[in-house]
């Protein structure tokens, strides 16, 4: 435990800082867009983001976390091998669903619309994730956080300020969001060439598609990866829900409500990254995951307090009226959150943990909030927006409870 804390206190700060900045510059976004009046462009901002984040999954995200394992093991080859087998399996990802779009245009059916700017997000989320992304999770597990920070700084940086300096120009808010997923993506594009690409060892290893793709690392990112698929999507499902019924107005005030509870914790989860070397052979103890669940718990109580007393008596905060229950939901639900953070994303890197577990537990998670989804559209919107945010709460309950009941078949550290 005491070595915990020291990886902790000494790394964890340049890894929070790091993996921070996306949170904090969405968010900022989004109070920019809600101060100055325009609730309905930060709907219309969360949604063009759903839109991103969804084509991310077709990319199978969490091939990453093999390629943490592979890094930790300087296994070069391995890296290279698991490299070609993600692009062949996004490319194959998006090929079927630009045949399922193209269809279902064709033939006329309800709410075809195929728009340039579709294509565009799609195709920003094709190369942003499925082939320049290996550089983030290389510099975690090589816990070079400096780099890794001083990487997504500039790359923030300088995509905010596009942003910023378009909307000041009067560029709509759907074109500067598109220019910001551009300058993310060509960041992205660099630091791969810059660190990645040269400690690919390709020799010896078959380009065929049907070889890579049934390579055990691919397999395994595969089953990691469509484990997680159907839970991470949930969190921009509700989006598009709520934008499509309820409209982007009460998607703002929505998006504001949640993007307000998740940022404390989307500032320290990424700590864990701290461990991830450790857990390649380590899952934490039973002891740890209480402890963590406890103290987030407290933790989130706090904070909802303040908040909801904050929203009553500032003035400063009257923009926030009207998100407060959603807001609380997720402040609550930080001691589950964070513990199912915690053994999951450990489960997923250990290599004796069975990765078909987390594809069982996302399963009955995704289902327990899609049934919560069904039932939230036919009520009104104000107690609609607190079951969409409950979700949150379901998901990482359910998936923690299932992975601890059902055992690893590992050893825990």
């Amino acid at each position: 435990m005491r070595n915990h804390f020291k990886d902790l206190l000494l790394r964890g700060p340049l890894s929070i800082l790091a993996s921070s900045l996306p949170g904090l510059v969405n968010y900022a976004i989004i109070l920019l867009l809600v101060y100055s009046g325009k609730t309905a462009d930060a709907g219309l901002y969360r949604l063009v983001l759903a839109i991103f984040s969804l084509a991310a999954i077709l990319t199978f995200l969490d091939s990453s976390k093999v390629f943490v394992r592979a890094v930790a093991e300087n296994d070069s080859h391995g890296m290279a091998e698991l490299f070609i087998g993600r692009v062949y399996l996004s490319g194959l990802c998006f090929a079927l669903a630009g045949f399922v779009a193209a269809l279902w245009f064709w033939m006329g059916w309800p709410s075809a619309n195929l728009t340039p700017t579709t294509i565009a997000i799609v195709v920003f989320a094709a190369f942003h994730y499925g082939v320049f992304d290996f550089y983030a999770p290389l510099l975690q597990a090589r816990q070079e956080f400096l780099r890794f920070f001083l990487f997504a700084f500039a790359k923030y940086s300088v995509a905010f300020l596009a942003f910023v300096v378009l909307l000041a120009m009067g560029t709509s808010v759907l074109t500067t969001t598109l220019v910001q997923l551009g300058v993310m993506t060509a960041f992205h594009a660099l630091f791969f060439a810059m660190v990645v690409y040269s400690r690919l060892d390709f020799s010896g290893v078959s380009f065929g598609p049907f070889s890579a793709m049934r390579r055990p690392g691919a397999r395994e990112s595969m089953t990691i990866s469509v484990a997680n698929a159907l839970p991470n999507s949930l969190e921009h499902i509700d989006k598009l829900i709520i934008g499509a019924l309820f409209g982007l107005d009460a998607l703002g005030l929505y998006t504001l409500g949640f993007s307000t509870g998740r940022f404390i914790y989307n500032t320290l989860k990424p700590a864990i990254y701290v461990f991830y070397r450790r857990f390649v052979e380590h899952l934490p103890s039973g002891r740890i995951v209480l402890s963590v669940g406890l103290f987030f718990t407290a933790f989130g109580m706090v904070c909802a307090a303040l908040f909801y007393l904050a929203v009553q008596n500032v003035p400063a905060l009257n923009r926030f009226k009207g998100t407060e229950v959603v807001t609380v939901i997720i402040f609550l639900s930080y001691g589950v959150a964070m513990a199912d953070a915690v053994y999951s994303q450990a489960f997923a890197i250990n290599r004796k943990a069975r990765s078909s577990r987390l594809l069982h537990a996302g399963l009955w998670a995704s289902g327990a909030c899609l049934l919560i989804f069904a039932l939230a559209i036919l009520f009104p919107v104000d107690i609609a927006l607190a079951m969409f945010a409950a979700h949150y709460f379901v998901r990482h309950a359910v998936t923690l409870a299932i992975l601890l009941m059902r055992g690893p078949e590992s050893e825990a550290a």
